[in-house]
């Protein structure tokens, strides 16, 4: 996942650990030095608009199909982050980033995650155009 400001630059995520994260928690998962690479807009690859939080295969098929790609071909390593309690990470909005699944039901991966918009930038969600809220 990548996050879309307009202007692009103007955000940046910070995730702080309420915990230590342990391995198969779901750990979070980036793409260290990624966040160069050119950014993929659902209007400029032809993906359809997720409408109502639905039909999500047009995003698959299209945006997180060519992120995988180029992933691969930029030889960028998966990295799991498992941090310990009080870790903060801040990253850049274009930095490639998700959760892992989890594969120990009985472990949490507990945190507060905030997306930091600066001042006057747009929010918007690209895969439903629909503008975000900022409050302030």
């Amino acid at each position: 996942m990548r996050l879309t400001p307009f202007p692009a630059g103007y955000m940046c995520g910070a995730w702080v650990a309420l915990e230590d994260v342990k391995d198969g928690s779901g750990e979070l998962v980036v793409y260290p030095k990624n966040h160069r690479l050119p950014r993929i807009y659902r209007n400029t690859v032809g993906c359809p608009v997720v409408k109502d939080g639905q039909d999500w295969e047009g995003l698959e098929a299209t945006i997180i199909d060519r992120w995988r790609s180029m992933m691969t071909e930029g030889d960028f390593e998966k990295f799991l982050y498992r941090p310990k309690i009080g870790t903060v990470l801040i990253w850049y909005e274009n930095l490639t980033h998700g959760g892992s699944k989890r594969i120990d039901e009985s472990l949490s991966r507990r945190s507060i995650v905030s997306h930091c918009f600066a001042d006057g930038a747009a929010v918007f969600f690209d895969s439903s155009g629909m503008p975000g809220i900022v409050s302030g």
